[in-house]
């Protein structure tokens, strides 16, 4: 197979995918096997889209996806074998690492700015737009002077 067959083959497996996800999640599920299906589906596309070289845009919809499905509430109340894969979760082991960390240096918070500022022209599209001014609220913010764990939890609370 060449690789051109296999990215058809790989869209062929998206669609059929996509499909089946959006049957099931035309109601919600009733067991904790049902949900970790559709959070398995979910993460399998989104691994997927990074695999294939799809564009950023294809990957962070299909993140938010993912983080949607995951926000419904089904493994609170069902449980799930995906219990690591929460925000909160994620927010919390970033927390542990980082809570030790030591003040930033303003010096490199200052090169990131204009390195920021060199950006800006290049920034065409929305999304490009959008994530350029959400770095440059991350090392504008009072919070980066702080702490590392300050400065990423900061990207975690604005999000």
């Amino acid at each position: 197979m060449s690789s051109s067959d296999l990215h058809v083959e790989a869209l062929s497996h998206r669609v059929c995918a996509m499909k089946g996800l959006n049957k099931a999640l035309s109601s919600p599920p009733t067991t904790a096997a049902e949900g970790d299906a559709i959070l398995a589906t979910c993460y399998a596309l989104l691994f997927q889209t990074s695999y294939m070289g799809e564009r950023i845009e294809e990957f962070l919809h299909i993140l938010r996806g993912c983080r949607l499905v995951h926000a419904q509430g089904w493994t609170e109340t069902l449980g799930t074998s995906f219990i690591h894969c929460s925000m909160e979760y994620q927010r919390d082991i970033a927390a542990s690492i980082l809570e030790k960390s030591l003040i930033m240096d303003s010096t490199l918070l200052e090169v990131a700015k204009a390195a920021f500022d060199r950006l800006e022209p290049l920034c065409t599209t929305r999304l490009e737009k959008f994530m350029l001014q959400n770095l440059h609220n991350v090392v504008d913010s009072d919070t980066a002077y702080e702490s590392s764990l300050s400065a990423h939890l900061y990207v975690y609370v604005s999000s």
